[in-house]
């Protein structure tokens, strides 16, 4: 993501927006793969509590430094 401030023409913009893409379903595919490895072959809520703890995450994030 940060490659794009470097964008000054479409197929840069193309090249990096696709690298992007493939990285962050790459991402998502081995996230998957550790939880199930993590949990066994039921994760169950595990899913939903990292979910939750990323959000929560995004939550503090923007309202403590707005209380500051």
């Amino acid at each position: 993501m940060a490659a794009l401030v470097l964008v000054e023409s479409w197929a840069a913009l193309t090249i990096i927006a696709t690298v992007d893409q493939i990285a962050g379903a790459a991402g998502w595919a081995a996230w998957g793969a550790l939880v199930v490895r993590v949990e066994g072959r039921s994760p169950g809520p595990v899913p939903a509590k990292l979910r939750t703890f990323g959000n929560l995450g995004v939550i503090l994030g923007t309202v403590v430094p707005g209380w500051c």
